[in-house]
């Protein structure tokens, strides 16, 4: 299926309309389209994903790009519509939540989306007692 890109104006917000595959070949369009779009002033911006069939890293870039801009302008993006394998690969990388939820107030949770790595373990050194190492890998040395 061809990609699709429609846009039409419903209340006070934008609608971006996509279909097909969206992938490397056509995400720098869409992310062309938020620019246009937040350059315009229009900084409330519905993405619908009800005919969108494929997305891969680079249309996921896409969309994080769209919120991003919209959150520098004190906007807000939000997606609708996904399911089947489109939701499944949004669930996996994480964006789903905060593209379903972006708003004025809560705009800036992309920034929670990853939490904090855990710092490795410290290890006991058995050849200098009181000496803390951290291992490279986390793990503890292998008692012998």
């Amino acid at each position: 299926m061809p990609f699709g890109l429609t846009l039409s104006r419903h209340g006070g917000s934008s609608v971006v309309a996509l279909s097909g595959e969206l992938d490397m070949e056509n995400a720098p369009e869409v992310k062309e389209c938020f620019d246009r779009l937040v350059e315009q002033g229009h900084i409330a911006i519905v993405v619908d994903l009800t005919g969108l069939t494929f997305c891969d890293s680079a249309g996921i870039s896409a969309l994080v790009h769209g919120f991003n801009r919209c959150r520098t302008a004190d906007g807000r993006l939000r997606i609708t519509g996904e399911s089947g394998p489109v939701a499944g690969v949004l669930d996996l990388t994480g964006v789903r939540t905060f593209l379903r939820h972006s708003g004025p107030d809560d705009s800036r949770q992309f920034e929670d989306v990853t939490p904090p790595r855990p710092s490795p373990p410290i290890v006991r050194d058995r050849r200098q007692p009181g000496r803390g190492t951290r291992h490279p890998l986390g793990r503890s040395p292998a008692r012998d």
